[in-house]
């Protein structure tokens, strides 16, 4: 097994690889950041590469069909699809590098009372003598006892260590952590009491630390998910997780980055990781399964089950997470497969369980979560809609990262447009793919079933058929040409279908139609950032008054944050999962034609009898 010397730039990382190992497998293993949107499967087209000197081997049908002729005389490669056969030095396009995302953290606040699991105490506690000879632990849990009527029955294992220590240390002065009847943590008085509440999405993660005495959000965070380079989506992940050292290099990266991001709250907030005793973490039901090392393939594959629906109470360290050593971590119960705790932390975030009114919370992202809330009952159904409003299996799609083109306007051939942080255009992102599909649709360049007219002054053919040029090469310093592509309305379609399938199918199990709906939230980091117009344009959402859509943001994290702070709003969240009924899409025989009807574009799309009443 040969090994060569491999020289990545522009990053200047160097290190060996054998013949057997991937270019893509080797920059995971060197940090490289570059893209990965299908996991290194041959199938995005992203992972591009240029090979500056040196012998690989022969490009592959997926090169051929992704790269053009000129780039592969260029030395333009996949990084996924080449294998070194001599020293490389290899340079990695800015594109193919993932660019820094905006990420969504903030959320929609509810004033939440705190009643914390975790409550502190100060004591004082009374030496030991030749007339007192009780043990340290007996001592503490008499003072406690004594001074406020708080009974301990037990000490975490690791503090048994430390306590005496502790207690000498501070002249029997401390400040004790109590969950639930034991003893978890122990320090000088005034020390603070913290939690850690974390949104783990399949794309960000956000992370809030808070005081858990006052409920106050003391720094927050969010940052990319570092699974992303091993797959965009999470069946790209389950399918790399099918193999078991993949597994644990996938829960191995999550639990990494979950440190620094304790690290980094920390650091914001002027405060130290060992005062965090309690944490609090929701994700959809894949992420939960690979940060617990939980058997995935049972969700990839129909009937798509989970392995644990119940809520999970366990010490943070037995995932290796250093914060205080007797913390505990909480995740919320899975609904289904493919609903986990995030969507039950959403509904806890926009108070569902307390509401007289019938509400439709929708969370869009890859796979799509919709629940219908009435008075008498809660139903939920997952969506399969797909990661083109992550930007993927668009031509010229990229996530929300500065250059991305978000909104796009069209008036009389005249466009505009406006790219993340005003810089030059690159690609489109998830809210520009939709604005442009709803804008090409209302200026007629495109029909209600979405097929292009080819006789507009800037529809073309290319490579994907016919093709909308939105950015010129040159135009607004864009280095190449962005446009919309009769395939990627295509990929639109599907997406915004399978979401108004699910919220038709909701809808008719409950016997109500759209305008029944009182309130209609939009969760999650591409929803807060859409034009709801142009979503209800292309009809993906219903066509009800405007005011009674409401774009929650980082909803989940919200519930999380509850969750972390109110004994109660924990039960609450139990409570909701008690009256979800999951819906099933499958089972509806009439489903794939109403999907069909769906694909149509337009505001006005009927409900559809579904068969699921």
């Amino acid at each position: 097994m040969s090994a060569w010397n491999i020289n990545i730039q522009p990053l200047s990382r160097r290190g060996h690889c054998c013949s057997e190992h991937s270019l893509f497998d080797f920059c995971l293993d060197m940090d490289a950041n570059l893209v990965g949107l299908c996991g290194g499967g041959g199938s995005c087209g992203r992972c591009i590469v240029q090979i500056i000197s040196g012998k690989t081997s022969d490009p592959t049908d997926a090169e051929k069909k992704a790269l053009t002729e000129k780039d592969l005389q260029d030395g333009y490669r996949l990084a996924c699809q080449t294998y070194p056969q001599s020293d490389l030095i290899v340079n990695i396009p800015p594109e193919s590098l993932t660019a820094p995302q905006r990420l969504q953290v903030d959320g929609i606040i509810s004033r939440v009372e705190p009643d914390p699991l975790v409550k502190k105490y100060d004591i004082t506690v009374e030496p030991p003598s030749l007339y007192d000879t009780r043990a340290d632990d007996a001592r503490v849990f008499d003072a406690l006892q004594q001074q406020h009527g708080v009974a301990a029955m037990t000490t975490d294992t690791l503090l048994t260590r430390t306590l005496p220590r502790i207690l000498r240390g501070c002249q029997w002065e401390i400040r004790v952590f109590v969950r639930n009847g034991e003893l978890i943590h122990a320090a000088s008085q005034g020390t603070s009491c913290l939690g850690m509440a974390v949104d783990l999405g399949t794309t960000k993660i956000a992370g809030y630390l808070m005081d858990l005495e006052t409920g106050a959000i003391l720094a927050s965070e969010g940052i990319m998910n570092p699974q992303i380079a091993y797959g965009e989506d999470v069946i790209a992940r389950i399918v790399r997780a099918m193999d078991a050292e993949e597994a644990k290099r996938l829960q191995a990266v999550v639990i990494d980055t979950l440190n620094e991001l304790a690290v980094a709250l920390c650091k914001s907030a002027g405060a130290d990781k060992t005062c965090i005793v309690d944490l609090v973490l929701v994700g959809n039901t894949a992420m939960h399964h690979l940060l617990l090392g939980l058997p995935v393939d049972i969700l990839g594959k129909a009937p798509h089950i989970a392995a644990v629906s119940q809520a999970l109470d366990f010490k943070a360290r037995e995932l290796g997470l250093a914060l205080s050593g007797g913390a505990y971590i909480h995740l919320p119960p899975n609904i289904a497969g493919f609903v986990g705790g995030d969507h039950v932390a959403m509904l806890l975030g926009i108070d569902a369980g307390n509401s007289d009114e019938t509400l439709l919370a929708v969370d869009i992202g890859t796979n799509t979560e919709i629940s219908l809330i009435t008075k008498r009952r809660i139903s939920s159904v997952s969506c399969a809609s797909g990661p083109a409003f992550e930007g993927y299996h668009i031509k010229c799609g990229m996530r929300a990262a500065e250059g991305a083109v978000e909104t796009i306007r069209i008036k009389d051939n005249d466009i505009r447009y406006q790219t993340i942080y005003n810089r030059p255009p690159v690609g489109i992102c998830g809210s520009g793919i939709l604005d442009g599909a709803a804008e090409l649709y209302l200026n007629h360049i495109i029909d209600a079933s979405g097929r292009m007219n080819a006789n507009h002054p800037r529809v073309s053919s290319g490579s994907d058929g016919l093709e909308f040029m939105l950015v010129r090469e040159g135009e607004n310093n864009a280095k190449k040409a962005i446009c919309i592509t009769q395939k990627d309305l295509r990929e639109i379609q599907l997406a915004k279908a399978a979401i108004r399938t699910g919220i038709n199918a909701l809808l008719e199990k409950h016997h109500l139609q759209a305008e029944d709906i009182d309130r209609l939230f939009i969760a999650g980091a591409f929803g807060n950032f859409i034009d709801i117009s142009s979503a209800v344009t292309i009809g993906m959402l219903p066509d009800i008054d405007r005011d009674r859509f409401k774009q929650v943001g980082n909803a989940a994290g919200s519930g999380a944050r509850q969750a972390l702070v109110s004994v109660n709003r924990r039960k609450a969240a139990l409570e909701l999962v008690q009256r979800i009924e999951y819906v099933e899409l499958a089972r509806s025989k009439q489903f794939n034609g109403n999907f069909i009807k769906t694909l149509k574009l337009g505001a006005q799309i009927t409900v559809h009898r579904l068969g699921l009443a």
